[in-house]
């Protein structure tokens, strides 16, 4: 489900830089610029990702990046500065790294064998659902409510989608190393 927020933020990013353009006066270069930042983003935030989930866990990477989605998500929804906008979408772009990566590991270690390829197969359909949703919000809400209650909008789903990362179990795989005894201890 992750998936779905992830991809709900990289549709939003062109389909409001028309709105931003004329609000805050800005040229294509800028419109390029947020885009950059946001996929310039998701390079550390595999990085980042892969460190924390093989030291900490799967879940804490996925819980990370998910409230860093959310956070940067509304804050860019409060944004009064194209700065300020560019530097959310870096975060943003963050955190999409982090949890694109950590997803699809946690999906295929935690699926039976028989089943992995049909989750994994799932997480991208979610993926595609996620830009459908902003692409339905914005047209329904983007020229009537503006570009602030559409982001807001957006992110709905990201706060339900944090509470339920906060569900899931630890993956299996991550468990039995002899210092996670204990963690693998309390899952049982």
């Amino acid at each position: 489900m992750s998936a779905f927020t992830q991809s709900s933020m990289v549709a939003l990013a062109p389909l409001l830089m028309t709105t931003l353009q004329c609000q805050w006066d800005l040229q294509t270069i800028h419109e390029v610029v947020v885009l950059f930042v946001l996929f310039f983003g998701n390079c550390p935030g595999d990085v980042i990702s892969g460190i924390i989930a093989d030291r900490k866990g799967r879940k804490v990477s996925l819980v990370l990046g998910q409230l860093l989605l959310l956070t940067f998500t509304v804050l860019s929804a409060a944004a009064s500065s194209y700065w300020f906008f560019g530097m959310c979408y870096f975060f943003i772009g963050l955190a999409i790294g982090m949890l694109t990566f950590v997803t699809v590991v946690h999906l295929s270690e935690m699926s039976p064998p028989n089943f992995r390829s049909y989750s994994v197969t799932l997480f991208f359909m979610f993926w595609a659902l996620g830009a459908l949703f902003s692409c339905v919000v914005s047209y329904l809400l983007l020229n009537s409510s503006g570009w602030e209650i559409t982001t807001f909008v957006v992110a709905v789903p990201h706060l339900f989608i944090s509470i339920l990362v906060l569900l899931v179990d630890e993956s299996p795989k991550y468990l039995p190393y002899p210092d996670r005894q204990l963690q693998q201890n309390r899952s049982c």
